[in-house]
């Protein structure tokens, strides 16, 4: 096991994982596109990088309010936005979709599955979730 920056794969050899899973870790980072080239660096061929993010809608949203559903910033407000959850202190990065997107194919990426899901609200950015399933990399069919 390891610990430290996601982007940091220089310790894996080229074309050797056979699949990359990702359950809200990227929401953590503010270069999606540095983690989205290692990544693709590492993955086989036809391996998949499988990922779920939460909704980049959700990020507008003032949980914490007493008035339901304050809206308490701009989808495109790209800022970080820190708060604590059980004690602990986080930075979230709010991404667009577009942003993922982007990342996602200039990495090399082909989309094979995107998905919008709502589940219960067992966490904070937890109501909507998306999930994606990209193959790397792309190949022209």
């Amino acid at each position: 096991m390891r610990e430290g920056d996601l982007a940091d794969l220089a310790f894996l050899r080229a074309k050797t994982i056979d699949l990359v899973f990702s359950a809200y870790a990227f929401g953590f980072v503010e270069d999606l596109g540095r983690v989205f080239r290692q990544v693709h660096r590492v993955l086989k061929s036809d391996a998949a990088l499988v990922l779920s993010l939460p909704h980049p809608a959700y990020d507008l949203i003032d949980d914490n309010s007493e008035e339901p559903l304050l809206i308490r910033r701009s989808y495109f407000d790209r800022a970080p936005i820190d708060y604590a959850w059980n004690g602990i202190e986080f930075t979230d990065y709010h991404h667009t979709i577009e942003d993922l997107f982007s990342a996602l194919l200039r990495s090399g990426y082909r989309v094979q599955q995107w998905g919008l899901r709502v589940v219960g609200p067992v966490l904070r950015h937890e109501v909507m979730q998306t999930s994606g399933r990209v193959l790397s990399p792309a190949r022209a069919v």
